[in-house]
């Protein structure tokens, strides 16, 4: 989830894997895995409500926005999936974390919004690659069409995000890593 504050800000969630030497840190976008029986839209719904308390309809979804493939490593764990990112334009608010899972809670070592400009300058591990980029672009897609275009979704690349070594180097034909 993509949720952007009314000056176009990205809430990001600075968390951590345990597990690997060093415990190495990174920022997120809110989200997380589909549960059985979940679309995309009801799963995105329900990670936002779980790690911000922010309530959302289905109407206050834009897109999917982007999508793509991207392979995992984290801890112990080596994971390929598919991602779906939806937009949501709300004012900034201070997220309520207690429906945080354990997990979460362990691992998250806080929150922030960032500009476009933020992003594009730090030095700081970004999940997903090319935030900013998909920033601007849901920021568009938000606005709306323009000139009775539409504005279309971005294609992300497939992508290697990993704490660790995920074993991955190069994707295949099909856009998978080998």
């Amino acid at each position: 989830m993509l949720l952007i504050d009314s000056g176009g800000a990205l809430l990001m969630w600075h968390d951590s894997d345990p597990g690997a030497p060093g415990r190495p840190a990174f920022w997120c976008t809110t989200g997380g895995g589909v549960d059985p029986g979940e679309t995309d839209r009801l799963a995105a719904r329900r990670e936002v409500r779980e790690e911000t308390g922010l309530d959302l309809s289905d109407r206050d979804l834009t897109g999917p926005v982007a999508e793509r493939q991207v392979v995992h490593g984290y801890s112990d764990s080596v994971v390929t999936q598919q991602e779906v990112y939806f937009a949501v334009r709300c004012e900034r608010f201070e997220p309520d974390t207690s429906e945080h899972t354990l997990d979460e809670q362990a691992t998250f070592n806080g929150h922030r919004w960032w500009t476009i400009e933020e992003l594009e300058r730090t030095r700081e591990l970004l999940f997903p690659a090319g935030v900013a980029g998909l920033l601007v672009a849901a920021t568009a897609r938000l606005a709306g069409p323009r000139g009775g275009a539409t504005v279309a979704s971005v294609a992300l690349p497939v992508a290697q995000e990993s704490t660790v070594d995920a074993g991955a180097t190069t994707p295949d034909a099909e856009g998978v890593f080998t």
